[in-house]
């Protein structure tokens, strides 16, 4: 009996950890950026597929499906990040620096977002060489 009584209440008691747990990663960062960047509409784009990224000091490894088109990024959390994690979109012309990182030697590329700064988007040197194109058309025209 006692087993049955724990087996109902644990879904409950993981899904609470689950949403504080994701809810603290959300104020790392996410949050801060979603007050300007927060979208709700579908997205047509280019699909890169779900990669590893740093948003301000929150860390979402494998769990961003990021999408671009010429007029900026598009970052959405998959499925089980989604509460308190609405999309972003990034436009091209609120990203002010792109700086070359290197972190125990993998090469990273940290977007410098909003002026003054909103955030930072930390993504794989080889994640942004994929946006790169579209990224420098825009940088090209504003300049």
């Amino acid at each position: 009996m006692e087993y049955l009584i724990i087996l109902l209440i644990f879904p409950f008691f993981f899904s609470a950890f689950w949403a504080l747990a994701v809810f603290i990663v959300s104020r790392m960062g996410w949050s801060h950026m979603a007050k300007q960047f927060k979208v709700e509409r579908s997205f047509d784009g280019t699909k890169i597929g779900i990669v590893s990224a740093w948003v301000n000091l929150g860390n979402y490894r494998s769990s961003i499906i990021l999408k671009y088109n010429e007029k900026g990024m598009h970052l959405e959390p998959i499925i089980v990040f989604r509460i308190f994690h609405p999309a972003l979109f990034i436009p091209w012309k609120e990203i002010k620096e792109v700086r070359a990182k290197n972190i125990l030697f993998m090469q990273y590329s940290e977007l410098i977002v909003g002026d003054p700064m909103i955030g930072r988007i930390r993504l794989k040197s080889s994640t942004f060489n994929q946006l790169k194109f579209a990224y420098d058309q825009v940088k090209a025209t504003t300049s």
